[in-house]
């Protein structure tokens, strides 16, 4: 289990998610697609919190369009 769900779980006693987008791989940059949408989310999401362990990769400093179009839908669908 991811361990800032573990932690989150410990704090508040339970944890619900649903899917909300499922974003195909080939929609992503083939080298830091992960890191690129995780860096896009926390600069246009900062008041919601990933509960990712992982960090984005240390050479994706920034994010890309196809991120920046993703994050975009996923904020207009919340």
């Amino acid at each position: 289990m991811n361990k800032e769900i573990a932690k989150w779980i410990d704090q508040y006693g339970s944890i619900r998610w649903r899917v909300m987008q499922m974003i195909p791989e080939s929609k992503l940059h083939p080298e830091f697609g992960e890191s690129f949408l995780i860096n896009c989310f926390a600069k246009q999401a900062s008041h919601l919190k990933l509960l990712n362990a992982i960090k984005p990769h240390c050479l994706a400093m920034n994010y890309d369009k196809a991120s920046d179009r993703i994050v975009k839908q996923l904020l207009k669908n919340l």
